[in-house]
């Protein structure tokens, strides 16, 4: 950001004459001329500044504060009535001025932004006379007139004087009342319908034409004579039945069917003998096998017993192996790699959507007079479990709490809540905000938060913003202003809360076991 420093004169213009004591408004007008770090003037440009009366000391306690947006003339002055600002704390009318000293401090922002960068404390060496007497003190006697000094060395030549102070700028008058909507005329009348034209005339019908001759017929052929029934035969005699034969001798008796080992034993063929391995054991009611061993461990779902071989994994390719339709706890031995391999889920934190710009800044905070307000849309660029949002710090008052409020939508005023965090402000630089689990992001879906503060206070924090500028700044969002007047938020396209959002990504593959 460009260094910007400012040379402030300030005027302060009473007189003792024009006011009486029931009469003292309470005000003190106020002139200061900005210069830029090169010496030169900011002319005809808006510039915010907030006075505040400090007690006893430059660093006392602060019994007044007010804001005030000004326009520099041509030649970079500015002019105020300190007592006609937007009132942050304190009330000017009830300071006692005779308990002094008092001191003005001065913070300006020369782009008529709230970072007040240029900042001045001075005492007030002379309490202007009407708002001293209005605190009911009396002027003392005129002292004796001092020897007169010696001739001062001649001064340097001063400087052009300033241009007078441009007028106040005319408020804008009330828009007129709408005219009034004039009556609606009558409807007219329907029109006539028109008579039906008469029918045209029927066509003559056409001649029918003439059939085709029908050709000769064959001559049929004669019917041959129907033969003479047969005599029916006689039925013949029914044979003797026969002998029966004799009885077959009984074949030998089979091998005994296999039988149920004893422990839910493991049946399996050996040489056309089937018996049950007693070291090859399945136990139904714990679903546990065991082999090499004559005792099931319940807690173990396979167990090998052995001292004379191995457990061997399946042996494959890189390329036999992603061809397996893989889930979490697969285990491999890849013949290329030499390695035993796993495949599993494996979590880690990423920035799902980010701003960094640092080019301006933006306060925030909630008085009796206005509430200011700043809300920053983005699109994940994963899916993920949202852990943290951290948001860049300029200035703040220590103590102040900041509200962030997550919705699922593009546009504030729309879409749907999700989750809401407070956090104090801790320091300048990154905050961190931290979020309960549970709450997915997803990369085809926009989202935006809401940052305010969470109660009325006198204390403001202000946040970092992208200016103009589009290296560093989140391309899928961007920052909205809340308008106090008319309670919406308004777009600002180009621009970004420095802002960073942490996701947690799921992220499953093979991984090397040793």
């Amino acid at each position: 950001m460009k260094n910007i420093r400012s040379f402030l004169i300030l005027v302060i213009l009473t007189s003792a004459s024009s006011f009486g004591i029931a009469q003292s408004p309470n005000k003190m007008s106020y002139q200061a001329v900005i210069r830029n770090g090169s010496g030169e003037l900011i002319s005809n440009h808006e510039v915010r500044t907030k006075v505040s009366i400090l007690k006893d000391s430059p660093n006392g306690t602060k019994v007044y504060s007010e804001i005030h947006l000004s326009t520099t003339n041509a030649n970079g002055l500015t002019s105020f009535v300190i007592g006609n600002g937007t009132s942050v704390s304190g009330d000017i009318a009830i300071i006692n001025w005779e308990q002094g000293p008092y001191f003005i401090k001065t913070e300006t922002d020369p782009v008529g932004g709230t970072s007040f960068s240029i900042s001045g404390t001075s005492e007030l060496l002379s309490v202007p006379f009407a708002l001293f007497a209005a605190n009911g003190g009396t002027q003392g006697p005129r002292g004796l007139q001092g020897d007169k000094g010696d001739k001062g060395d001649k001064g340097f030549n001063g400087v052009n004087g300033t241009n007078g102070i441009d007028g106040e700028k005319g408020s804008k008058g009330d828009p007129g009342p709408q005219g009034l909507i004039g009556p609606k005329g009558d409807k007219g009348d329907i029109g006539e319908r028109g008579d039906l034209g008469d029918d045209g005339p029927k066509g003559d019908k056409g001649d029918k034409g003439d059939q085709g001759n029908v050709g000769p017929m064959g001559s049929k052929g004669n019917k041959g004579d129907k033969g003479d029934k047969g005599d029916q035969g006689l039925q013949g005699f029914q044979g003797v039945q026969g002998f029966q034969g004799l009885q077959g001798i009984e074949g030998l008796q089979g091998p005994p069917g296999p039988t149920g080992g004893a422990n839910q034993q493991i049946i399996f063929n050996d040489n056309n003998v089937t018996s049950g391995d007693p070291e090859f054991l399945f136990d139904k009611s714990t679903n546990s096998i065991v082999l090499g061993s004559t005792t099931i461990n319940p807690n173990v779902a396979f167990e090998i017993q052995s001292v004379s071989g191995s457990f061997m994994l399946p042996r494959m390719s890189t390329v036999q192996r992603n061809l397996l339709s893989a889930s979490p706890g697969m285990m491999i031995y890849n013949t290329e790699e030499d390695k035993f391999q796993g495949y599993s889920n494996e979590f880690s934190s990423a920035s799902g959507a980010q701003s960094e710009v640092s080019s301006a800044a933006y306060s925030i905070h909630w008085n009796v007079n206005e509430m200011t307000a700043i809300a920053q849309s983005f699109k994940p660029a994963h899916n993920g479990e949202l852990q943290q949002i951290e948001i860049k710090i300029n200035n703040f008052d220590p103590g102040i709490v900041l509200s962030v409020t997550l919705y699922s939508g593009s546009t504030p005023g729309e879409g749907v809540f999700l989750t809401s965090e407070q956090f104090t402000v801790v320091n300048t630089g990154w905050n961190i905000v931290n979020f309960p689990s549970g709450i997915e992001l997803h990369s085809h879906l926009n989202y935006y938060f809401i940052l305010s503060t969470s109660e009325v206070t006198s204390d403001q924090a202000s946040v970092w913003t992208s200016q103009g500028s589009s290296g560093g700044e989140h391309i899928e969002g961007s920052i909205f202003y809340f308008n106090s007047d008319t309670e919406d938020f308004e777009a600002d396209l180009l621009n970004d809360v420095d802002f960073n959002v942490i996701q947690r990504i799921n992220s499953p593959g093979w991984k090397n076991l040793y």
